[in-house]
């Protein structure tokens, strides 16, 4: 639609952030104004491994869009000469025996295809007969300081706006214009850093080169580099999406002197080090792109009628994967902000804080030494990661109460050594017990390890006997020094 009149909520930005907001303010019948250009279907992409949150929102909530979801079954880790991995999606007949028995399907952790996504979802937002979608920029806010209100937004052709309440989720590239008029000074966290990300597309369009998939086809595979075996210091990810895999590193900005292409060759190198051959898969390189960017905490993330989304207010490790999670949260809010700003903000301000520990506990893993004794790095491995499953807990529990089931709360189930939560006909699982940490002879058996430890009832490997701690009997692995199984 085209015509926009009266006094309406306002939304900036038209990428993933506000779109959810869009469609559930349209899914309440509120008429409101999305500001921003339709999401170009090009590569590369930013936002693609999901939380739990992100996963079960985009699932339950968009199935039509299931052909841009790809399964997550594993989380796995490189730091030096310790590698680890954790299971997301444990679907063995334990696990698909008590869903059956209580009715409820299995939700697994997901990888989201922006490319394609990110184009049909804003057709299909922007059809609502209550969005009024406009393709223009903003290059001002006017601000009333006394009252706490943004009382005007003004675009790049004169028009001014007057909304009832303002969604900015224009992101972290542009958001400063909301800044300025607020004058929110943000707090910088860490040292500014610098990423470079690519796509590589699979050889014969499908990203199979045949036979059974490798581990780490299924998995977000996080990789801290180091000088000493990569000649950088950086975090990586490798993100397979289909017919594609997602390619990327943070380097310290003012340490950095390599150029994009540099940086993605030693990131692929680095991987290709620990057995993560990606490029045997997916060879066809896309565009490199690099953008600086930093950890930056806000102080003021909602007024009286005004909230900044996701990267737009905060920005944490991308490897929390929380950023779809994060807008997905606010986007369920949207009505209650009309309503009750003061209520909603509180519940975001809840998440926003969970998040920043899932932040505090990744900077840990990249940037705190690991022990030198097999029990020391055992305890601080398992720690960071459970850590970060338990920061995933308390966002679902957040993300329950927006969607309007605080009673799901209360009907958690705990089943063995697995977390599993449960929403009104789904349930998802977080698994704390199967954990694996190894520390093999060479970096090149890191990812050959990991992916073939066994883990009990993940998707991708068969079952074996697990130990508890580092002094247990159990199976030996030939030319692997295990440091243990959770």
């Amino acid at each position: 639609m085209t015509q926009h009149t009266g006094e309406r909520p306002v939304i900036i930005g038209a990428a993933l952030s506000g779109l959810a907001v869009s469609y559930y303010l349209s899914k309440h019948g509120i008429p409101h104004v999305l500001i921003g250009r339709r999401p170009a279907p090009t590569r590369p992409r930013l936002g693609e491994s999901l939380d739990l949150v992100g996963s079960l929102e985009m699932q339950l909530e968009f199935p039509q869009y299931s052909e841009y979801y790809h399964p997550k079954d594993t989380i796995g880790f490189y730091k030096g000469d310790h590698a680890g991995v954790f299971c997301t999606n444990l679907t063995g007949p334990i696990i698909h025996g008590l869903c059956r028995m209580i009715g409820i399907p299995f939700i697994p952790l997901i990888h989201l295809d922006r490319v394609g996504f990110d184009s049909r979802f804003y057709d299909d937002v922007t059809r609502a007969p209550h969005c009024t979608a406009i393709e223009s920029t903003v290059v001002g806010i006017d601000y009333d300081d006394d009252h706490d209100r943004v009382m005007g937004v003004v675009l790049d052709d004169g028009e001014r706006l007057e909304p009832t309440f303002l969604f900015d989720a224009s992101g972290f590239e542009s958001r400063q214009i909301l800044d300025t008029a607020l004058r929110i000074t943000k707090t910088l966290v860490g040292r500014s850093q610098y990423v470079a990300f690519t796509h590589y597309l699979g050889r014969d369009g499908n990203g199979e080169a045949g036979g059974p998939p490798p581990g780490w086809k299924h998995a977000t595979n996080l990789l801290r580099l180091v000088a000493r075996y990569d000649e950088i210091d950086g975090v990586a990810w490798a993100i397979p999406l289909g017919s594609y895999i997602s390619i990327g590193v943070s380097v310290d900005a003012d340490a950095n002197r390599h150029s994009d292409d540099e940086l993605i060759r030693l990131t692929d190198a680095a991987y290709e080090r620990r057995g993560v051959e990606y490029k045997s898969v997916f060879a066809e390189p896309s565009r490199i792109k690099g953008i600086p960017y930093e950890h930056t905490r806000t102080p003021r993330i909602h007024g009286a009628n005004w909230v900044q989304i996701g990267y737009t207010s905060n920005q944490v490790w991308f490897t929390s994967s929380s950023s779809v999670g994060t807008s997905c949260l606010v986007a369920n809010l949207a009505p209650m902000f009309l309503r009750s700003p003061r209520r909603a903000g509180r519940l975001y301000e809840r998440y926003v804080q969970s998040v920043w520990r899932t932040h505090w506990r990744q900077d840990g893993i990249f940037n705190q030494p690991i022990p030198d004794t097999e029990l020391g790095a055992y305890r601080k491995l398992r720690g960071d990661m459970i850590g970060f499953i338990s920061s995933n807990e308390d966002r679902y529990m957040l993300y329950s109460i927006a969607k309007g089931r605080e009673n799901s709360l209360q009907s958690a189930l705990r089943f063995s050594s697995q977390v599993v939560k449960k929403l009104p006909g789904h349930v998802a699982v977080l698994g704390r017990r199967y954990v694996s940490i190894a520390r093999p002879d060479d970096l090149g058996k890191q990812s050959q390890f990991i992916y073939a430890a066994k883990i009990p009832h993940c998707r991708l490997v068969g079952p074996c006997p697990m130990r508890d701690d580092p002094g247990e009997r159990g199976p030996s692995v030939a030319k692997v020094k295990l440091v243990s199984d959770l």
